[in-house]
Order: C-alpha cells, then sequence, then structure tokens
C-alpha cells in the first residue's frame, strides 16, 4: 500500500478541543491502561497455581471475590486489541494518509513485536531445558508440552493457526502476540475499507458482526484458536480514535461514552460472575466484545476529558512508567512466576499459603523487575527513533 493521501471518510469536522502538543496527540493514560492490564494478567497466571477454574474455589469469602476477579485474563488481551487499533488510527486520521509502504509498515511492526519476541522465546526455551519437562500440574505445563510442530510455529508466530497442536507451547502467553501479529496485515485493507465505506459503516456495520459472528461460530472446533473477534475489536478501537478525534467535545458526548462505558464493564461483570469461568469458555467471542466494546466508548471519553479525575489518575506517573514496558511484562513473567513457584513450593518446600504469599509478596515485585531488565536490553533498543508515548505498542499484551 502506498504512502499517498487516503480520502478517509469522517463523521465530522476536527475538534480543536483535542488536546495536542508538539503535534502530537497528548495520551498518556493509554499507556497506564496498558499497565494495568498487564499487572491483571499477571495475577491472573499467579493466582490460577492455587485456585484454576476447574478446582475447588477458596473458601474465604473476600479470597473467592479476588480469586474471581482476577480469573478472566484474556479480558485483558481484548483491551491490549482495542488500544492497539486506536493508536495504529491516530496518526492516519491526522494526516489522512498511511505514513509508509505496506512493506514498511511490516517491517517497523515486525522490529517492534518480533524482536522482543524472539528474545523471549529464547529465554523460555533457556528455562524450559534448565527446569526440565516435567509436568507440575500448574499452567506452565502447556509450555512444556513441546513438538516441533508447535515449536516451529512458534518461532513463527502463527501457533494460532494450529490450534491445540501448537497452543501454548514454550511460554503459554505467547498465543495473543500471534493473534496481534496477525491482525497487522489486515490493516491496510481495513483503511481501503474505511475510505470507501466510513468508518462506522465499517467498523460497526461489517467487519465486527462478521468477525464476532464467524467466532461464534468457530467456537468449540479447531478455528476457535484463531480467535477472530480481536479483529472486529482492532477495527473498533480505529473507530474509537475517529470519534476521539473527529467529534465535537460537549457534555452530551462525555456521557454518553462515560456511560457506556461504565453500564458495559458492568454487564460484563455480572454475566462474568453468573456463568464462572468454565461457562464463559463458551462465550469468549461475545465477551470479548463486551470489553472491548466499553474499552473504546472510555478511550473516547478519556480523549475528551482532560480534566477528569478519571483521566488524572491515568496520568500517574508511576502507572505511565510501568505502560512503557508492559509488553515486556506479558512475554516474560510466565517462566518468572514458574521459577518462583518451583522455588517456594519445590525447593524450598513450604505450603500452600506461605507459597502464594512468596508469589505475591515476591513473585509480582521480580516480574515486573526483571521485566524492566528486559525492556531495556531487548525492547527498548528496537522501539521506531519516533516511538512517542502515544505510539502503538503491542501486546502487553
Amino acid at each position: 500500500m502506498s504512502s499517498a493521501p487516503i480520502p478517509l471518510a469522517t463523521d465530522s469536522a476536527a475538534d480543536s478541543s483535542v488536546a495536542v502538543k508538539s503535534g502530537r496527540l497528548h495520551i498518556d493514560f493509554v499507556d497506564s491502561l496498558r499497565g494495568l492490564a498487564a499487572l491483571y494478567v499477571v495475577m491472573h497466571h499467579i493466582l490460577f497455581y492455587f485456585w484454576p477454574p476447574w478446582g475447588q474455589p477458596p473458601r474465604n469469602p473476600l479470597v473467592r471475590v479476588a480469586n474471581e476477579f482476577f480469573s478472566y485474563g484474556r479480558y485483558a488481551v481484548a483491551i491490549f486489541i482495542v488500544l492497539s487499533g486506536f493508536c495504529l488510527a491516530l496518526p492516519v486520521i491526522k494526516e489522512g494518509r498511511m505514513r509508509h509502504t505496506f512493506g514498511q509498515f511490516i517491517w517497523r511492526r515486525a522490529r517492534r513485536i518480533l524482536a522482543p519476541y524472539y528474545a523471549a522465546l529464547i529465554l523460555s526455551l533457556l528455562f524450559i531445558a534448565v527446569t526440565g519437562t516435567a509436568r507440575t500440574q500448574t499452567i506452565w505445563d502447556d509450555s512444556v508440552n513441546l513438538t516441533w510442530l508447535g515449536a516451529t510455529a512458534n518461532f513463527l508466530a502463527v501457533q494460532n493457526w494450529f490450534g491445540a497442536q501448537a497452543f501454548g507451547q514454550i511460554n503459554y502467553a505467547f498465543w495473543s502476540v500471534a493473534v496481534e501479529w496477525n491482525i497487522y496485515f489486515f490493516f491496510p485493507l481495513i483503511l481501503w475499507l474505511w475510505a470507501k465505506l466510513g468508518s462506522r459503516a465499517l467498523a460497526t456495520g461489517l467487519i465486527l458482526p462478521v468477525t464476532i459472528a464467524l467466532a461464534w461460530f468457530w467456537k468449540d472446533g479447531h478455528w476457535a484458536y484463531q480467535n477472530i473477534q480481536f479483529l472486529g475489536l482492532f477495527a473498533l478501537g480505529m473507530y474509537a480514535a475517529n470519534l476521539a478525534l473527529t467529534k465535537q467535545s460537549s457534555p452530551r458526548l462525555r456521557l454518553l461514552t462515560l456511560g457506556a462505558a461504565l453500564i458495559g464493564s458492568l454487564i460484563v461483570v455480572i454475566i462474568s460472575a453468573k456463568l464462572g469461568w468454565m461457562r464463559a469458555n463458551h462465550f469468549w467471542s461475545l465477551l470479548d466484545l463486551g470489553v472491548g466494546a466499553p474499552t473504546a466508548a472510555l478511550l473516547v471519553y478519556l480523549v475528551h476529558s482532560p480534566k477528569s479525575r478519571l483521566r488524572q489518575i491515568l496520568t500517574i506517573k508511576p502507572l505511565v512508567a510501568v505502560g512503557l514496558f508492559s509488553y515486556s511484562i506479558y512475554l516474560v513473567h510466565a517462566p518468572i512466576i514458574q521459577g518462583v513457584w518451583l522455588l517456594s513450593s519445590k525447593t524450598l518446600g513450604l505450603s500452600f499459603f506461605p507459597t502464594l504469599g512468596v508469589m505475591l509478596a515476591v513473585g509480582l515485585p521480580l516480574v515486573v523487575a526483571l521485566s524492566f531488565a528486559f525492556h531495556l536490553v531487548f525492547e527498548r533498543p528496537f522501539l521506531n527513533s519516533t516511538t512517542k508515548l502515544n505510539s502503538p505498542r503491542p501486546l502487553a499484551s
């Protein structure tokens, strides 16, 4: 795809009330959302060691509620996908064109995503070589179930195309990296359709319903591993970017978007609590939409509400800082928490609750610290020279 201007159809004239600093949107809250989602994923996987969804729930009511809250790690993936579509669409909407050719775009995305991905993949294999492939009855068992097909698919970042034959091998968190990498190949096509149909018709009238329908049709088969509904959420994020940049800011818009974000999130929480993880597992395509739509609404609200309390909270520097290396957190947290679990449970012989305490008090901070070190060595050198705070980062995802 050439970098010639694309006559993108928008809903209204650009709104000068949207905050712009030095020629770019000031949207540091996006990094905070990434950071929070990444930490949620880590907590989800830590608690998986102690109370997997198919096991006995915690006896303590407060612990049960906390465990239930952190049971839906894939919802964070839905958030990351919407954020990715949102951020990638911003410069296109502002300039009316795609800055790079298709080949240049894919190369820049590969450099940004695959370089640290391969580093994490090699480190995961080294961890497996040191700790062995013996089953530990934990979530890490998926990672050590190695086959040549699975290893090859993971190296090519196409493990989602091979279903259960490759899913989860080497590092069980890698599946969503492959999903996002696949989505990037559709980005120029989405832009072309956008120019023909308009963002609203494209996102809500074509891509979103089609991908959700296909995901529902494939929900229990081999193609369920494609998670095609995320392509629809990616388009929804692009549509949110268009609304954020082109809609006139008004109290009505802020009320509608905040209301949609709050009500939509509440509906997902109620449905998830009612179904439980085991039954919700059959409705991921619809529940992912239930997470993605409020996320898109929240992004529009935050762009148009620079003085809101929520916006101020999401621009706290520590949150923004964690978001800057959220992708590294996602890539390396799995072997780190497995190592902490092996040390506390097997080497030291700690019982259930002391092991849980070590995982939370030591494992979680260790994940953050080592992920930051990984970011400095394997991720930051591959950031594009023009990368800004609001540039599209991969999944922390």
